[in-house]
């Protein structure tokens, strides 16, 4: 044997070699199909790195294909200290073994309670915090509705500093015995970037919500299976600006778009994604009305020969030039319409595809002319249907959705309850926590009468909630 046929079994040899125990056993351990492996996954399609959890999870997938230590290093730029170290706390603890280790030294003044207590406490005037915290301190006895809040002000909390109208560092660190700095590092840490909370503005009322969401998510499941079935979903991207960025001089005597621009116009993007190919059909125009859409789906079939012949069902949201008349579908009877329950935009999946379109064609981008613009947007569409179009997979769990809103119903009347007797009992709400809790009484009735209150009704709901939380 010479030496050139040596060379690949040598090469071989090394390879073997250079894999360490820890790897081997790691390899040995987990593969494409563990539970752990799916959770590193789903974490690295997360867009914030918490902790730096979502980078280890990317040195776990890489470590599954690896041959050895040294070509990790060369592919995450990572020592193999660091590397060997996250394999085995995996290989012992599973995806737990990511997670830091309570670690010695002072403990902390905060915890991952803090900032539910920021948004309990924050859509109370702090004069109203003031009083019940001056009667926790002082032993002065404290009603029932209000002993919640009362629990959660610190016992060291210093009353004299918390007034004001508004919220701020020094009123939020007075309720909680902190300094400022202290307040600041709790809300970097937990992303307390807004105390206001979230989930009764663009809550579904919507009494068919079950029913259509179970039909959409049979759609996205079983679409793999359709022969003669096209399954597309539709939706408008509406008022896309041709701004021109005007170029300033930065200090280095280079320039860069500055913050001040020109507005040209805007233009509308129709689309539909074909949920099997992941092909875009698309058209740029200043229109999107009823008339304009029911000839865009006539034009759909006229113009592609893979929709021809085929039954097609279309994914869309409940907009009102959505709704056809009936004499359309007569006419165009291969169409069938499937519309996601209201305020739910996040089921349909033409929704990530928008969001791939703004990140990488419209972001940081500036355009002379809406004719620069469509031009641009066609480019970059063409260019998406050539080489980035691929098969949709995207679904979502059903029970876990229903479980999930069942949960939010839940919390939303019981958060209703609990503010409405704080209210009665003398304690103010701040004035954008007065529309805050209207609408979360809006929705709970909605829920109740089946969202069928007629115009009378619900003025008279809205007026008595406005008598009850004093908004003017």
């Amino acid at each position: 044997m010479n030496i050139s046929e040596k060379a690949p079994a040598l090469q071989a040899d090394n390879v073997s070699a250079c894999k360490s125990s820890i790897l081997s056993n790691f390899q040995s351990q987990f593969n494409n199909d563990s539970e752990d492996i799916h959770k590193c996954r789903s974490y690295c399609n997360k867009r914030i790195d918490e902790y730096g959890i979502k980078s280890r999870c990317e040195l776990i997938l890489t470590a599954l294909d690896s041959n050895s230590i040294n070509e990790m290093v060369r592919v995450t730029g990572k020592c193999k200290r660091y590397i060997k170290n996250w394999l085995n706390r995996f290989c012992d603890l599973g995806f737990n073994g990511l997670y830091d280790l309570p670690r010695s030294g002072r403990p902390s003044l905060f915890d991952h309670s803090f900032a539910e207590n920021v948004r309990k406490i924050s859509i109370f005037t702090p004069d109203s915090i003031n009083k019940i915290a001056s009667q926790k301190l002082s032993n002065e006895p404290i009603s029932i509705d209000q002993s919640e809040l009362a629990n959660i002000i610190s016992d060291n909390a210093k009353v004299p500093m918390i007034k004001g109208s508004k919220w701020i560092y020094s009123n939020i660190g007075a309720v909680f015995g902190m300094s400022q700095s202290t307040v600041c590092r709790a809300f970097k840490k937990f992303k307390v970037g807004n105390i206001r909370p979230e989930g009764s503005y663009c809550f579904s009322v919507d009494p068919e919500y079950e029913t259509k969401l179970k039909i959409v998510h049979e759609i996205l499941c079983a679409h793999y299976d359709y022969k003669d079935t096209v399954v597309l979903s539709f939706d408008e991207k509406p008022c896309i600006q041709a701004i021109e960025k005007d170029i300033v001089m930065t200090s280095n005597m280079g320039v860069s778009s500055g913050c001040r621009y020109h507005k040209h116009g805007y233009v509308n993007l129709i689309a539909a994604q074909c949920l099997q190919t992941g092909k875009v059909y698309y058209e740029l125009s200043n229109e999107k009305d009823r008339e304009f859409l029911k000839s865009f789906f006539e034009r759909l079939i006229q113009n592609n020969k893979e929709l021809q012949n085929k039954q097609v069902i279309v994914i869309l949201d409940n907009l009102s030039t959505h709704l056809f008349d009936q004499e359309w579908f007569d006419l165009n009877p291969q169409f069938k319409f499937i519309f996601t329950p209201t305020c739910s935009s996040w089921c349909n999946p033409i929704e990530s595809f928008f969001s791939q379109y703004s990140n990488n064609c419209l972001k940081h981008a500036s355009w002379t002319s809406v004719e620069h613009l469509i031009n641009g947007s066609r480019e970059w569409l063409d260019y998406f249907n050539d080489n980035m179009a691929a098969p949709r997979s995207w679904s979502f769990d059903y029970d876990a959705k229903l479980q999930e809103r069942c949960n939010l119903i839940t919390n939303m009347r019981t958060q209703f309850l609990s503010i409405s007797k704080l209210v009665k009992s003398g304690v103010q709400l701040i004035p954008w926590a007065k529309t805050y809790v209207r609408q979360l009484g809006v929705n709970i009735n909605k829920l109740r009468y089946k969202n069928k209150l007629t115009r009378k009704q619900l003025q008279k709901l809205v007026r008595g909630l406005n008598n009850r939380f004093g908004i003017v």
